[in-house]
């Protein structure tokens, strides 16, 4: 499967390409038996590499080194250098339409009619320290919808059966800083397993791997030994303790001790169950069914003790409550001798007050003060009374207008009725002025009068000319009749004129008589339209058409001129109803209305101010009287007070009132330490004592609630009572609780000896398994270095690669050794335990992982892909290594057996041109990179 077309857009150093599909860069015919890109460093090469890297893995791993370090020596921390990590093109200022929405897309195309697009949106890669890091991958196969995968499903897609599908696929990539990075970073045992998973036995690395930690320090089965070893010794320690402890507290052995437990619960049960309804405290936790075994002792021990700790908290809240209730009960006794003192005193008061007052005197004052007040109110009930009267006639002559249409100046014939109720109306009011109102002579009221010689006038004058317009109606609907039914009747004949008109006029022979009634005889005619007699007979039927039609014409128009003279008359008929009838009486109605609402105000303005003058005099008397009125109500309330409210002021005891005064001496005598005073209080300082009683605790919620309060004290000291003799049986029940240390295998002790020969057991069976995996380990690494030696000593492409390159005049023949440190470089010609890798320079090291990669990539058949893509694999190489390698890369596509095709970029455009010399009789494809721009690189294709 070959990559034949590759688009980006907006990766590492491509943005977006405005004149390509949808944006992206372009690069096709990638199928190619090699295909080379050549241009300056920096221009995109590295980035066309790892786009392609990015699509199939989902990671860069050049990426993650500049970031997490590597040979770098750690991440770049300059703001501006950090960019050099991200994964979305970054543009600049300049062109910049909005870097935050721009989407990362790579879209790779197969000749096998594969697609694999993949996107993103995140600006780093999730591996490197992104959070919000997300990408999507859509794969479409020949002849299949496009659908959304997972990087797990690609890989699988990709590769062949292997642990590290990722590997697989990178390796066919070999970047600039990864040449030396397969020879120099990876250590030896590393190289070593790698090996193995391109010679597709990575399944005996991955079992010497597993166990290795069977068989190294530290490994999984020497832990476990230890472990178990620990947790044997730990039960026979336990085991010696509980013991130790069974004997300090008097017991010879379990049995003994487990007597007494179960005889102490089953004391302490009874009572519990009792009161296992005592909601504040959790009984029911100590309530176990069924027998009593050692293994619930500890979990009975953990209850008891947490249940003493509530018990503990719920004895000091009963006892608080107890206190605060006793204290309400002293509060509310204290504040019912408060009440009745109050009383006392209040009473007492209130009979001084009597003794000391002129009642009879205050009564006759206050009874002549009710008269005058109760004389005052009916006065202004009066005057209210006529105010509502006046009221009622305000609308008079309002209601008039309404049957006169001013517009259309006509007037209703029912004016005349309405006026005259109105006047009715009107008289009525003078009626209820003299009788009511009873308004005094000197009020002069101007009134409005009734002319009925004018109103007479004016309804004799509106049926005449009501009376003449009628008859103008008539007129004009006959006129207007007549010139409907005329003028249909010359338009129809008209018609029929022009057609024998038309007729005459189209005739090709001459017509010899009137074609209607057959004469040829015009005499008469031709002397009223002037005719000459030797005329052609269609001449003057012509004629007489046109005067016919012009006579029917002149009648219309006499009708409308008689129309429009009885348009006129009416019109005139209408200005004198307007100004002989509808002015004047509309004038007239506003004078009665104007004359009738002056007299109603003039009223109204009487009757207002005699309800001022009342109100003055009433509030003259209500100052006057206002102290009289302050003693008598005084002397009222301390009647009601003392005697009732039915008790008569002028029946009130002596007697009584001397003795509210002995009983207030009385009560002090016996009570007033009782009340918590020194000397007599006053009426003053009795209520703010009350007051502050009130707002003690308690006192406000059971001063109405006596019966109450008493139920709770009796039921606090009985829980009390309970608590208090349950906290003694379970302190009992807790001096047999066992120690914390062991706690844990006091439940099992009974199984103690079980466990520590079982455990014993495992141990022997580890020791055995220690072995095995030793011996089993050794054949394994034994295997995979004769696989190793066998398949890579005499690798033919990795060899012959290393030759035909030459990179050092003495160590010519490339050699793999196999050992238990892993896989090294040597060569033929080296005696000692010397590597390539370690004394080789960058340039020889460089061919050495060419030769390696190649080798390998040529051979490796782990994947579905038939493409290695090298970026810039000349670098540090002289012009004979260069000339050796391109002859390598000729060899290698020539070859019949060789199925892969070659992607190779560099910055040496000399390179480039002698590669594609050197192949021309291949399938080349060339791009060239010419610069770059605000968006990415410039680039063409060659041909």
């Amino acid at each position: 499967m070959l990559l034949s077309e590759l688009r980006i857009r907006n990766f590492r150093g491509y943005g977006e390409y405005k004149a390509g599909p949808d944006r992206h860069f372009v690069f096709k015919d990638l199928d190619s038996q090699l295909v080379i890109f050549h241009g300056f460093n920096g221009h995109g090469k590295t980035s066309f590499f790892e786009a392609i890297e990015w699509c199939l893995t989902d990671t860069v791993v050049r990426l993650e080194k500049l970031y997490k370090g590597g040979i770098h020596g750690g991440a770049y921390s300059a703001p501006i250098l950090k960019k050099s990590h991200y994964l979305k093109f970054s543009p600049s200022t300049s062109n910049d339409d909005g870097e935050s929405e721009r989407e990362i897309s790579v879209e790779i195309y197969f000749n096998n009619g594969t697609r694999i697009i993949r996107r993103s949106k995140s600006k780093v890669l999730g591996s490197i320290g992104a959070t919000d890091y997300s990408s999507t991958v859509e794969l479409t196969e020949k002849g299949h919808p496009a659908k959304l995968i997972s990087n797990s499903e690609l890989l699988e897609f990709l590769a062949y059966s292997s642990g590290d599908k990722k590997g697989i696929i990178g390796a066919h990539i070999l970047a600039q800083d990864g040449i030396t990075d397969f020879i120099r970073i990876r250590s030896p045992e590393e190289r070593k397993s790698l090996f193995m998973r391109f010679l597709q036995q990575e399944g005996i690395s991955n079992h010497i791997e597993s166990l290795k930690g069977y068989v190294n320090g530290g490994n999984l089965l020497a832990r476990k030994k230890t472990e178990l070893e620990n947790k044997r010794d730990e039960y026979v320690v336990q085991q010696e303790r509980i013991n130790n402890f069974l004997q300090n507290i008097g017991y010879s052995s379990i049995d003994d001790y487990k007597k007494q437990f179960l005889n102490t619960y089953r004391n302490l049960l009874p009572y519990i169950k009792r009161r296992r309804r005592y909601y504040a405290v959790p009984l029911v936790m100590l309530v176990t069914e069924g027998p009593i075994e050692i293994k619930n002792y500890i979990n009975l021990f953990q209850k008891a003790e947490l249940l003493i700790e509530k018990i503990n908290q719920e004895k000091v809240r009963i006892q608080t409550r107890d206190n605060e209730l006793k204290s309400a009960k002293q509060n509310i006794d204290l504040l019912n001798l408060l009440f009745i003192t109050e009383g006392v005193i209040r009473n007492s008061n209130h009979a001084k007050f009597l003794l000391e007052s002129d009642i009879a005197s205050l009564q006759s004052k206050y009874g002549e003060y009710e008269r005058k007040r109760l004389e005052f109110e009916n006065n202004k009930k009066e005057i209210n009374l006529k105010l509502e009267t006046t009221s009622e006639y305000q609308n008079l002559f309002n209601s008039l207008d309404k049957h006169i249409d001013n517009e259309n100046l006509s007037v209703n014939k029912l004016i005349w009725n309405a006026i005259n109720e109105e006047f009715e109306r009107l008289n009525t009011f003078q009626f209820e002025l003299e009788s009511v109102l009873k308004l005094p002579p000197n009020l002069h009221l101007q009134l409005p009068t009734k002319d009925e010689e004018q109103l007479e006038e004016w309804k004799s004058r509106l049926l005449d000319l009501e009376w003449d317009r009628n008859q103008c109606f008539l007129e004009l609907d006959h006129l207007i009749n007549n010139k409907k039914s005329l003028s249909t009747l010359n338009q129809q004949y008209q018609q029929i004129l022009e057609r024998v008109k038309q007729y005459i006029q189209n005739q090709s022979e001459p017509i010899k008589s009137c074609p209607i009634c057959k004469s040829d005889n015009f005499s008469v005619v031709e002397k009223i339209l002037g005719i000459p007699e030797d005329a052609d007979t269609d001449m003057k039927l012509v004629a007489i058409i046109d005067y016919t039609i012009a006579n029917g014409d002149r009648a219309l128009l006499e009708l409308s001129n008689e129309e429009n003279e009885l348009v006129k008359k009416d019109s005139y008929i209408k200005k004198l109803i307007e100004e002989e009838v509808i002015v004047p009486l509309l004038n007239w109605i506003k004078l009665m209305r104007e004359s009738s609402e002056k007299s109603l105000e003039g009223i109204r303005e009487y009757l207002i101010k005699q309800i001022d003058d009342l109100v003055i005099e009433e509030n003259k008397l209500i100052i006057n009287s206002q102290q009289l009125k302050s003693q008598w109500d005084r002397i009222k309330d301390s009647s009601r007070i003392i005697f009732g409210e039915d008790v008569p002021l002028q029946n009130i005891s002596i007697n009584t009132l001397n003795e509210c005064i002995k009983t207030k001496e009385t009560w002090f005598k016996t009570n007033l330490e009782k009340i918590e005073f020194q000397v007599p209080p006053t009426t003053e300082e009795v209520a703010t004592k009350i007051q502050y009683v009130k707002g003690l605790n308690e006192v406000s919620y059971f001063m109405d609630k006596p019966d109450e309060l008493l139920k709770e004290i009796f039921s606090t000291k009985w829980n009390l009572r309970f608590i208090e003799a349950l906290h003694k049986r379970l302190s009992k029940f807790l001096e047999l609780k066992v120690p914390v240390e062991f706690a844990n295998h006091f439940e099992q002790y009974e199984n103690l000896n079980i466990d520590i020969n079982r455990l014993n057991d495992i141990l022997g069976q580890i020791v055995d398994l220690q072995d095995k995996a030793k011996s089993k380990l050794q054949q394994l690494v034994q295997k995979q270095n004769q696989i190793l030696g066998d398949k890579l000593h005499g690798h033919p492409v990795i060899s012959w690669v290393y030759n035909v390159i030459n990179p050092h005049s003495q160590y010519k023949d490339l050699k793999v050794i196999v050992d238990k440190q892993g896989a090294h470089f040597t060569s033929e010609e080296i005696r000692e335990n010397l590597y390539l890798d370690q004394i080789f320079s960058q340039a020889q090291l460089n061919i050495l992982a060419l030769s390696t990669f190649l080798g390998i990539g040529i051979t490796q058949k782990l994947s579905k892909l038939d493409q290695l893509l090298l970026d810039d694999p000349i670098q540090s190489m002289d012009d004979v290594n260069v000339l050796a390698f391109i002859d390598v890369l000729r060899a290698l596509l020539d070859a019949e057996s060789n199925t892969k095709h070659l992607i190779i970029s560099t910055h040496d455009d000399n390179f480039a041109e002698l590669l594609a010399v050197k192949m021309r009789n291949k399938k080349i494809t060339q791009y060239h990179i010419e610069g770059y721009s605000g968006e990415g690189p410039v680039y063409r294709a060659l041909t």
